[in-house]
């Protein structure tokens, strides 16, 4: 069965292969760092949706890095402007796209979780473990 994010993730995939292209073609520091930055949150998007896990608060700590990784896009973008900015801008745009789209996906799992409440003490344990494989 595929996971809810599956269209996030590929989403989140082809974001990071154009900044990669852009970051190879520039050798700018800013984009080499924030294209890491990338890459760690792919991992931690990736290792959940692997995992089909719906955890409210590991959905926003990866909303919030998208989120500032697109803030961070954006304002590179400003700084270089020209051809090369108009370049990390698509990106960055694409990153704040997914943003909005973990944005629901994080408001549907509380509603979710909302119903399900009387089963939150068989979960509680892998939550703990998850936040601890998360920690920057």
């Amino acid at each position: 069965m595929p996971s809810p994010f599956t269209p996030v993730v590929e989403t989140f995939k082809e974001a990071v292969n154009q900044l990669q292209l852009v970051s190879s073609t520039l050798h700018h520091p800013e984009i080499t760092a924030l294209t890491l930055d990338a890459n760690n949150v792919q991992e931690q998007l990736l290792t959940v949706c692997q995992q089909h896990i719906l955890d409210a608060a590991l959905l926003k700590e990866i909303l919030g890095q998208t989120n500032l990784l697109a803030l961070n896009l954006a304002i590179e973008a400003a700084r270089l402007g020209g051809e090369s900015g108009r370049s990390i801008a698509l990106v960055a745009e694409k990153f704040r796209k997914i943003t909005e789209e973990l944005k629901q996906m994080a408001s549907n799992n509380e509603h979710a979780n909302s119903k399900t409440s009387g089963q939150e003490s068989s979960v509680t344990p892998r939550k703990s473990w998850m936040k601890k494989l998360f920690r920057f």
